[in-house]
């Protein structure tokens, strides 16, 4: 796995490489399931943003942020 951090106008931005595994899957690092406050079986919500960047959160997170449900 591949790890870089670097500083950004607004802070720390931290980037990971992960490899697409079989199947499709991907193994998200540690230091991202303790930052999303990520357990196992949890559901994550995945979209692209305006620019064409991939966007990732935990619908816990969504939830709290929406008042939805996921």
């Amino acid at each position: 796995m591949w790890y870089h951090r670097h500083m950004a106008h607004a802070g720390v931005t931290e980037h990971y490489s992960i490899q697409l595994g079989n199947r499709g899957r991907l193994v998200l690092p540690a230091a991202v399931r303790r930052r999303l406050d990520l357990q196992q079986g949890d559901r994550l919500i995945l979209w692209f943003d305006d620019e064409g960047s991939l966007r990732l959160i935990s619908a816990r997170q969504a939830a709290r942020k929406r008042g939805v449900c996921y």
